[in-house]
Order: structure tokens, then sequence, then C-alpha cells
């Protein structure tokens, strides 16, 4: 039997040729529906049921307003207290104005518990003959000072003044012992404890200090 050799060739290299392709994977019919595009979650204010306004994740809060110094409202309100003390009726009282000045000190000089209760005691002078006395101020500094516990560390140069002071002889005022001027000390905001020292050793009082303490 005569076989054409080039025939028989061509024959060979096209059935190896159709094996060795790959198998044609049948195409996923396509979906002709309708697209549905899902919105991104939106943030929804509960008190306005109105959309809040995106925020960038990167973006940082933002805090409101600005640090509130608390020292200086205090003074302002504890000033307003004093500008509404009032004198005795009947005849005029020559220290009432400088008594409400000397109010003000209060809440610049001293720790706020002990300026509230200084205030809160001319207030109880208001309208009466008491708060006419010279010294009216310089009584409900005492007074007031007597809020804060006394520190360790005032007993030191406490002694020093009543050491010099005569210990509370009388030598010194009556409102200078071991536990006033250890109050006071404890009791003025700490950039005016070395005028209140001073002042103490050189006046042996405590309550007539006040007007030294005052530095606007």
């Amino acid at each position: 039997m005569h076989v054409d050799r080039a025939r028989f060739l061509l024959l060979t290299a096209s059935i190896a040729t159709g094996s060795c392709s790959p198998p044609t994977s049948p195409r996923a019919p396509e979906d002709n529906g309708d697209i549905k595009v899902v919105p991104p979650s939106i943030a929804i204010d509960p008190a306005t049921d109105e959309p809040l306004p995106n925020r960038a994740p990167s973006e940082p809060a933002t805090e409101q307003g600005d640090p509130i110094d608390h020292d200086a409202r205090l003074a302002a309100r504890l000033a307003e207290a004093c500008q509404r003390l009032k004198p005795p009726p009947g005849p005029h009282c020559e220290s009432f104005h400088s008594t409400m000045e000397e109010c003000e000190i209060y809440g610049r000089a001293l720790q706020p518990a002990a300026a509230e209760r200084a205030v809160d005691c001319l207030a109880a002078k208001s309208g009466r003959q008491d708060i006419c006395t010279y010294d009216a101020a310089g009584q409900c500094f005492v007074v007031g000072t007597l809020a804060i516990p006394p520190e360790p560390d005032a007993t030191a140069p406490c002694q020093t003044v009543l050491n010099h002071c005569g210990g509370g002889s009388m030598h010194s005022a009556q409102d200078l012992n071991a536990m006033t001027c250890r109050t006071a000390l404890s009791a003025v905001k700490t950039d005016r404890r070395d005028v209140l020292i001073s002042c103490m050793n050189e006046s042996c009082t405590v309550g007539g200090c006040l007007f030294d303490l005052d530095a606007r």
C-alpha cells in the first residue's frame, strides 16, 4: 500500500494541534437587569433628623471655645458681689468705699474657697453698722483664710514671725497667732506668700496685710 508521506505528516500535525488547544469556557450570561447602587451610610442628627456633614477620617475633631481662666471668672463674680454691699442707713459710713475696694482683693489674692468665705463674711455685714469699722475687710480676710487647712510648710515661717512679734503677746495684734498665721499663709495664692510673710513680720498682724496682697 502506497502512503503519501506529505499528506500523512500534514494530517498528524493537524490532529496534534487540535488536541493541545485549551477547552473553551462557556461565557457567563450577561445580566441585563437594573444595576442597584448602594449609597454610603449617612450619619443622622437624632435631634433634627437632618444629615450631619461628612468628616474626613483623617480630620481631627476640634474643641469648641478657648480654655477658661477659672480664677479670673471667680474674681469677677466676687467683685460683683462686693459691689452689691450696702452701707447702713443713717450717717455716712466713712470707710465703706475703702471696704468695697478691699473686698475685691479677696478674689485676686486668696484661694477660691477662702475668697468666697471672706466675701460672704462681708456680705453678712452689709447694711449694718458692722461694715463701717475701718478693719471690716481685714477681719473678714482672717475669717476667709480659716476655710483653708494649714499646710505643713507654713509652720516654720510663721514661727519666725511669731518669735519676732512676741509670740502673740501684747506686742502683736489680736488676730496674729500660730493658727491664723498658718492658715493665712496657706490660703493666699502662692505668688503672694512672700509678701504676706514680710507684712506680718513688719506689722505683727494678719488682717492688716490685706491691702499689701493686692497685685493687679
